[in-house]
């Protein structure tokens, strides 16, 4: 009989086990604070109800955790009229823009904002319903908005990559998405192929 490693098998184990106990009382209003600061470094600009969908606080606490930040957290109005936070400076123009990526349908950078998540759609390149119900689950991101969705399809050589964009792609964007299927195509470590 052979043995398997302990890395693979599941195990199991109480909370109290594995993490150590907190050094005081229970801070509600702090845990309410570092959470929306975690929230907004890593996923803003976002709307505090993209934060209260994502964390599952209620838009009061969510509120309540945002003012606990004071200038932690800056007030960004969008062309939209939403208010947006972030936490930190504001990204300038990128040098290397413009980068394209291909998201799968649940990456953090997708599902962390409530429908109609319009922080990855301040340019309005995707309709409300192409969001709402995607041609195909996985999404085209250049220079950190929808462009549009692409899919994975197996073929008898590799995989062919299915996609479907929003709008007209200028040359430079054209470069981008071929640079980030090259990127996928070095993880796979297959052929890959784009659909025309």
């Amino acid at each position: 009989m052979q043995r398997r490693a302990r890395w693979q098998q599941q195990t199991y184990a109480l909370v109290d086990e594995r993490v150590a106990p907190a050094g005081g009382p229970f801070d509600r209003d702090w845990a309410l604070a570092e959470l929306s600061r975690r929230y907004f470094t890593s996923h803003g600009p976002a709307t505090v109800h993209d934060f209260s969908w994502w964390s599952g606080l209620t838009v009061t606490d969510a509120r309540r955790g945002i003012d606990a930040n004071g200038s932690a957290l800056h007030e960004v109005q969008g062309d939209d009229g939403l208010k947006y936070w972030w936490a930190g400076e504001l990204p300038g123009a990128d040098e290397r823009s413009p980068t394209a990526h291909f998201m799968q349908g649940y990456d953090e950078y997708i599902v962390a904002y409530r429908p109609p998540r319009d922080a990855i759609n301040l340019a309005r390149y995707l309709s409300p319903n192409a969001l709402s119900a995607p041609p195909y689950l996985h999404a085209i991101v250049l220079d950190s908005q929808g462009v549009g969705f692409w899919r994975r399809l197996a073929e008898r050589d590799g995989f062919a990559v299915d996609t479907r964009f929003a709008r007209p792609l200028t040359a430079a964007e054209t470069e981008a998405v071929s640079a980030a299927l090259e990127r996928y195509r070095t993880f796979l470590g297959q052929e890959i192929r784009l659909r025309p």
